[in-house]
């Protein structure tokens, strides 16, 4: 029944309408009606169908608001349209500060405007970077009219509809000095951090993220054994789980 109610509510028929009438600045009816803005070519009408329903990245924010220290620095790796970033740097003490980390180019000003819009006097800075562990200090990303589905183009591995352009690539590390809290939905590239940059998450107390079944170096690795590594390798605690949004902690004597 609550597919059904989702299928009805949030389609690209649904969408189109809620662009058409709000002008891509689309209220979100769960968050007090506070109104997004969403880019014209980067952002799927059903998308916009699920902010202003609700449902977009509801089980994250569910997780996340119920579990936030606001007293730690939050990292946040893939911002998208700044939905999650606003309503979460809210939710810190006012000299916390918020790094929105997102690759794709043309979502930058987006992130920027919805926090600034509705945390205007919040610390908060937006970067556009990819998070990823190369030979250069860029990738290719490749960028479709979706703007959840934006990939590290690796291997000519490339969407039909999406274009490639090259954006700068940065470690975690390089953000990670002090504890902090990391937020993380990139749609499976978490792999890549894992086993690249494990020093990172050292200071790392709190970790919220979204876990996909992802390819590794020729090797597939579902979302148990992701979870797994978490545990296992990187020496946090299970939490909560929302769906296929984690809450992971470290042990209070790590």
């Amino acid at each position: 029944m609550k597919k059904f109610v989702f299928r009805i509510l949030c389609n690209e028929f649904t969408g189109k309408v809620i662009s058409w009438v709000f002008q891509n600045n689309i209220p979100n009816c769960r968050y007090d009606f506070k109104r997004f803005k969403t880019p014209e070519r980067y952002c799927s009408n059903t998308i916009r169908a699920m902010i202003f329903w609700g449902f977009y990245e509801r089980a994250e924010m569910r997780l996340i608001a119920g579990n936030l220290d606001p007293c730690l620095p939050v990292i946040e790796l893939g911002a998208s349209l700044g939905i999650v970033s606003t309503k979460m740097i809210s939710r810190l003490n006012r000299d916390v500060h918020y790094t929105c980390i997102e690759a794709n180019p043309y979502l930058i000003e987006y992130i920027r405007h919805n926090v600034e819009t509705h945390n205007s006097a919040a610390s908060f800075s937006v970067d556009n970077v990819a998070i990823a562990y190369t030979d250069n200090d860029w990738v290719e990303m490749q960028i479709t009219p979706n703007n959840t589905q934006g990939r590290i183009a690796y291997d000519n591995q490339v969407n039909n509809y999406a274009s490639v352009l090259k954006v700068k690539a940065s470690t975690l590390t390089g953000y990670a000095k002090s504890p902090y809290t990391l937020i993380s939905d990139i749609e499976g590239m978490e792999i890549e951090v894992f086993k690249n940059d494990a020093g990172a998450l050292k200071n790392c107390r709190h970790l919220f993220i979204e876990l996909h079944k992802t390819w590794y170096n020729g090797k597939c690795y579902e979302i148990g054994e992701l979870e797994e590594i978490i545990i296992n390798d990187l020496g946090f605690e299970a939490v909560r789980r929302d769906g296929n949004v984690f809450y992971f902690a470290k042990p209070a004597n790590s």
